[in-house]
C-alpha cells in the first residue's frame, strides 16, 4: 500500500510537470500542432482522474489528509487557473504575429482568389490550388463583396494554429453589440475575431 501511495504521488507530481511544461510551450510559441492539443486534453483527463483519487485518500486517510488535499488543488490550480491563462497568452502572441507577419502572405492569398473571382460562385469552393495552400475556401456574395476561409490548416495537414483560422471578407461586417472587436454577417455561425484591413480570426 505504501509503494501504492508514494506512486500516485510521484505521478501526480510528475503530471504537473508535464502539465506546466505544455503550458509554457502554448503561451510561448507561434504556432501549434494536434500532439499538443490531445496533450492538453489527456492531462486534463488524467488530472481529473488523480484529483479524485486524491480526493478520496484525503477522506480515508486521514495522516495523509493535507498531503492528498494539497496534490489535488495543485490539479485545480494548473488546470482551471494556468490552462486559461496560458491559452490566452497564445491567442495573443498568434494575433501579433498575423499582424506582424504572416498577414502579407494572406494578403498575397486574397488578393489572388479576387483576382479570379469569376470562378467563384454564392456557394463556397475549394480554392487551394489556386493559393497552393491546403483547406480554403471562398465564395461571392449578394452584394459583390468576397467571403474567403482559410481553416487552421497548411500544407502536409499540420495545423497552423489548434483551431485557430483566418476569415477574410472584402465587404463590410457587422459589429457584436457592445463588443466591435467582434464582427459578423448573416449566415456565420459565429462571431470573428477582427485583426487589421478585412481580417478576422475565426
Amino acid at each position: 500500500m505504501r509503494n501504492i501511495r508514494l506512486n500516485l504521488v510521484k505521478t501526480t507530481l510528475a503530471l504537473c510537470g508535464i502539465l506546466l511544461l505544455l503550458c509554457v510551450f502554448e503561451a510561448t510559441t507561434e504556432t501549434n500542432d494536434l500532439l499538443t492539443g490531445y496533450g492538453f486534453l489527456a492531462g486534463l483527463g488524467l488530472a481529473g482522474l488523480l484529483a479524485l483519487l486524491h480526493l478520496q485518500r484525503a477522506i480515508s486517510r486521514a495522516g495523509q489528509r493535507m498531503r492528498h488535499l494539497s496534490l489535488a488543488v495543485l490539479l485545480a490550480v494548473i488546470v482551471f487557473g494556468l490552462f486559461p491563462v496560458c491559452g490566452q497568452r497564445h491567442s495573443s502572441v498568434l494575433q501579433r504575429a498575423f499582424l506582424e507577419r504572416r498577414v502579407r502572405g494572406y494578403d498575397l492569398m486574397a488578393a489572388k482568389i479576387i483576382a479570379n473571382r469569376a470562378s467563384l460562385t454564392d456557394r463556397y469552393t475549394d480554392v487551394d490550388k489556386l493559393v497552393a495552400r491546403q483547406s480554403v475556401i471562398a465564395r461571392t456574395n449578394e452584394d459583390g463583396s468576397v467571403s474567403i476561409r482559410f481553416y487552421g490548416r497548411v500544407n502536409g495537414g499540420r495545423l497552423d494554429a489548434l483551431r485557430v483560422g483566418y476569415f477574410y471578407h472584402s465587404g463590410q461586417m457587422i459589429p457584436k453589440p457592445g463588443d466591435t472587436n467582434l464582427y459578423t454577417l448573416p449566415g456565420l455561425r459565429a462571431y470573428q475575431f477582427h485583426l487589421t484591413n478585412g481580417w478576422y480570426e475565426n
